[in-house]
């Protein structure tokens, strides 16, 4: 039998103890508004280009290297997308249309030595 005491879980589960206490709070101050799926959808959304570079950079550090141009390459990835996008496009590249935006990075990147 392994023995825990309050410490130990604290170590190892407290962000996620954090975590879930400012999503109850903020689901009791906005009147569940929070937690309803439209806005869950909407922040995964929002936040899944930070978790892909997060996972990249993790893979480059862990592999003993390290790149701080991630940023200024989604930067240019994101100022082309601006300069590509269609009025009728809402906001949208999608299909053949993002390919400029890989070449554009691939050349950032391969510019900088990557």
């Amino acid at each position: 039998m392994i023995k825990t005491n309050s410490k130990s879980i604290i170590k190892d589960f407290g962000l996620l103890l954090i975590f879930l206490v400012l999503v109850a709070a903020l689901a009791a101050v906005s009147g569940g508004a929070f937690v309803k799926s439209g806005n869950l959808v909407s922040i995964l959304k929002q936040t899944a280009v930070n978790g892909i570079l997060a996972m990249g950079m993790a893979f480059v550090i862990i592999s003993d290297g390290i790149d701080l141009s991630v940023g200024s390459i989604v930067g240019l990835a994101g100022v082309v997308a601006c300069m590509l996008a269609h009025p009728a496009a809402a906001g949208e590249i999608d299909g053949p249309g993002q390919f400029p935006l890989i070449v554009a990075g691939c050349a950032w990147t391969g510019g900088n030595g990557g």
